[in-house]
């Protein structure tokens, strides 16, 4: 699940990398006929079964939570003629290896174009709020 935060809007990425960080890099191809992800030399066609959204608060914090579910389809061996291919830079930042919540920054020709808390457990435990206010709280000392 995505989690988006409503008042996060600048923040300085050099300070970002004084947490857990790792990187990795997709090839997204966008078509017509369907979106999908270029893993390891195969692409895989990407199905996004679409659910509401959740507005949640954690403490002053105004969020949005996608409980959008995306899962990987067959393996394709061809794409459409007319199609669009997007390199995005992933950086995801942790507030230690074994955190429960990831914050991924995705950038296309360096240029930040999406932000969001990833969430794999339910947003309801005290531990995973906790978390997340941990990291904003750390951000918002560094917004710009």
């Amino acid at each position: 699940m995505k989690l988006y935060v409503k008042n996060l809007h600048e923040f300085n990425k050099s300070k970002l990398n004084q947490l857990y960080k790792r990187e990795k890099n997709i090839t997204m191809i966008y078509s017509l006929k369907g979106i999908y992800e270029i893993q390891k030399d195969e692409i895989y066609e990407i199905n996004i079964k679409d659910e509401e959204i959740e507005c949640v608060q954690i403490k002053e914090y105004e969020c949005i939570l996608d409980k959008s579910i995306i899962k990987f389809g067959k393996n394709q061996n061809q794409i459409p003629f007319d199609h669009i291919l997007v390199n995005i830079k992933k950086e995801i930042y942790k507030l230690n290896e074994d955190s429960l919540v990831e914050f991924i920054v995705e950038n296309v020709n360096n240029n930040i174009k999406d932000y969001y808390f990833n969430v794999k457990d339910n947003l309801n435990t005290y531990e995973i709020k906790n978390e997340i206010y941990t990291f904003l709280s750390d951000i918002n000392n560094r917004i710009i």
